[in-house]
C-alpha cells in the first residue's frame, strides 16, 4: 500500500486537514459504545446474474456473488460502532503488547532522531477512551489518570498521506489492524466478545438499514420479548432476481467516508448509540471470522477464472464494506 511507504506525496491541491481540531471536536462528542440486539433474520446472500448477455440490462455480479442462497441468522448482540484507535491502544498497554503496534502506526521520534520523551498532553488528547481493564474511568468510559496509556499515546503516531500525525489526534478513528490483532482484542474484551461471521455482518447491515428507514430509535436492551421492529420487511430476497434498480443493490452512502471524500478515516465514537450499517464505519473495512470460501454452487467466471478462486485457499478471511479510498460502487454494494 502506498500509504505505508516512507516516500509520502500528499494529494496535490488538497489542503492538509486540521487533525488537532477534528480530534477536539470528536472527543467532545464521544458516546459509550452500546450493545444492540440483532433479531433472527432470513437473508439472501449474493445476487442473480448469469454469465451471458441474455436478459435485460442489469448490474454485473462477480463470481463470489453469483448463485444467491438463503441463510437464517440467529439473534445475537453487536456493538453499535467499530473499535476505535484509542480503545485499541488501551488494549495494547493493558496486555503489555506495546511493541506489537499495527502496521499503520509508527513510533514517533524527537528532533534529535531518538525516541520521543514523555510529554504532557492536553486534557482532550489525553482522554483516550479505551476499555482499559482495572483502570478508573470517567462518565465517558475514558481511563482516568492512566499514565502508562498516556505515555504510550504520546510516543506513537498513525500514518496518513500527509505523513504521520500524533496518535492522540486519531484516537476516535476506527482502528485498522490485522485479523490476528483484532481477534486478540476481542478475546481481551471478554464476556464472549468475538468477531462476527460474514452472515452476522450481513444481518447487522440489514437490521441497521431497516432502523434507518423506519426512523425510529432502536432499543438497546437484549430481551427476547421485544416486539418486531417497525418498518419494511427485509429486501434481500430481491437478490434472487437480476438487478436493474440501483436501489436494490446499492446502499445510500450519503455522508459516508468512501470514494476519497477524505484522505483518511474519520471519527466513529459519536455513533455509540446508533447501530452502524454498511458504509458507516468511518472509512475502514470490516473483518469477519469467516474464511473466504466458495458459496453454494460457486463457479469461477469464464472471463477471469482466478478472480476469486485463487484466494479461496483457506488462508484468506472475508471482509465487508470499504475504506475511505474505495469507489462507492463497490463500498456500497449490498451483495459483495
Amino acid at each position: 500500500m502506498a500509504i505505508l511507504s516512507p516516500n509520502i506525496r500528499p494529494p496535490p491541491g488538497i489542503p492538509r486537514p486540521d487533525s488537532a481540531g477534528m480530534a477536539r471536536d470528536a472527543a467532545s462528542r464521544r458516546i459509550e459504545n452500546q450493545w444492540f440486539r440483532i433479531p433472527e433474520q432470513e437473508l439472501t446472500i449474493g445476487h442473480e446474474d448469469p454469465e451471458s448477455d441474455d436478459g435485460p440490462d442489469r448490474y454485473f455480479a462477480w463470481d463470489n456473488e453469483r448463485e444467491p442462497y438463503d441463510v437464517k441468522t440467529p439473534a445475537f448482540e453487536a456493538q453499535a460502532r467499530p473499535v476505535s484507535v484509542g480503545e485499541f491502544a488501551a488494549f495494547l498497554v493493558d496486555t503489555g503488547k506495546t511493541d506489537a503496534i499495527p502496521a499503520t502506526w509508527v513510533k514517533l521520534r524527537n528532533t534529535q532522531g531518538g525516541e520521543t520523551t514523555t510529554s504532557r498532553l492536553s486534557s482532550t488528547e489525553s482522554d483516550v477512551h479505551g476499555r482499559a481493564k482495572g483502570h478508573t474511568k470517567n462518565k465517558n468510559g475514558d481511563p482516568d489518570g492512566d499514565t502508562a496509556l498516556q505515555v504510550f499515546i504520546a510516543q506513537h503516531g498513525i500514518r496518513t498521506v500527509w505523513g504521520p500525525i500524533p496518535l492522540s489526534q486519531a484516537a476516535d478513528w476506527p482502528a485498522t489492524a490485522s485479523w490476528n490483532e483484532v481477534t486478540s482484542y476481542a478475546e481481551w474484551r471478554g464476556g464472549g466478545a468475538r468477531l462476527p461471521t460474514l452472515h452476522e455482518v450481513r444481518s447487522i447491515h440489514e437490521h441497521a438499514a431497516r432502523l434507518k428507514k423506519s426512523q425510529q430509535p432502536p432499543t438497546t436492551t437484549a430481551t427476547e420479548s421485544q416486539s418486531p421492529l417497525p418498518g419494511p420487511p427485509t429486501n434481500s430476497r430481491q437478490n434472487k432476481t437480476m438487478h436493474t434498480d440501483p436501489g436494490s443493490i446499492f446502499v445510500d452512502l450519503s455522508g459516508a467516508n468512501v470514494g476519497l471524500q477524505n484522505f483518511h478515516p474519520v471519527p466513529v465514537t459519536h455513533r455509540g448509540d446508533h447501530l452502524c450499517g454498511l458504509g458507516d464505519l468511518g472509512g475502514a473495512w470490516e473483518w469477519t471470522s469467516t474464511v473466504f470460501a466458495p458459496q453454494p454452487k460457486f463457479r469461477p467466471m469464464n472471463i477471469y477464472p482466478g478472480y476469486s478462486a485463487d484466494f479461496m485457499d483457506g488462508k484468506h478471511m472475508a471482509i465487508t464494506g470499504g475504506s475511505w479510498a474505495l469507489p462507492p460502487r463497490i463500498a456500497g454494494r449490498k451483495s459483495l
